[in-house]
């Protein structure tokens, strides 16, 4: 994924970010000569409540002014430079502010990262906190998973998660990239999660690789996302 650039305001406390984000799929990468099992529904991990959400040891604050999102990453995760945001074409151009991306390697002189994740405010009219959080998880789906020849996403059902300003609507998404596993991976994992405002959702979401790939960088713990997640609240 090619990232459109626009000024918008991501603060860092306690860390430094640089590197300027490109999700892990070449627009001409071919599809895969060996069909794979097609993803089912993800399961629904565990979100502990955090109030306030703790401080994680040698992780980094992250205030995403734009989107009016505070999370925690971990060292691996890296923020694009602060002009950095992606066009989710899905949603008629939706911006992504905050982009970070998980592990960046090299395979066969292309870019490739482990997992990319991002921001949006978006006013509470464009539907139900539940249509929201589908609508963000199919299109980031879109944006960082675009192999040709990809099944459409395996979407799982809408759940309540307690966070430390209170609950907030989650989908994850099964993905099946349709690759040979060489460069890219296999199988990966799209989750929105929605906080709701008096007058706008505020959106996180976050895709990793699950599967495939070359052995170095491995893929996230599947313990990952979640702990990110437990962090997660509005500005």
């Amino acid at each position: 994924m090619v990232v459109m650039l626009a000024l918008f305001g991501v603060m860092v406390i306690g860390g430094v970010a640089t590197t300027v984000a490109r999700m892990s799929n070449p627009q001409n990468e071919p599809p895969a000569p060996q069909p794979s099992a097609p993803a089912g529904p993800p399961p629904v991990p565990t979100y502990p409540s955090f109030s306030p959400p703790p401080n994680i040891a040698g992780w980094t604050q992250i205030r995403n002014q734009t989107a009016g999102l505070t999370y925690q990453l971990p060292p691996e995760w890296k923020l694009a430079d602060a002009k950095a945001k992606s066009l989710l074409k899905d949603l008629g151009n939706q911006p992504l502010v905050g982009i970070a991306n998980r592990s960046r390697y090299q395979c066969d002189g292309k870019s490739f990262d482990r997992g990319a994740l991002g921001g949006a405010s978006v006013l509470r009219t464009k539907g139900s906190a539940d249509s929201v959080a589908k609508d963000f998880a199919t299109a980031w789906t879109t944006s960082i998973f675009s192999n040709p020849g990809r099944p459409a996403p395996q979407l799982g059902t809408p759940t309540t998660v307690p966070l430390s300003g209170g609950p907030a609507t989650l989908v994850s998404a099964a993905v099946d990239t349709a690759s040979d596993g060489k460069c890219l991976a296999t199988k990966g994992t799209v989750t929105a999660v929605v906080l709701e405002t008096p007058e706008l959702y505020k959106v996180f979401v976050i895709g990793v690789d699950t599967a495939g790939g070359p052995d170095a960088p491995p893929v996230p713990a599947a313990s990952e996302v979640a702990t990110i997640i437990s962090t997660l609240r509005a500005n």
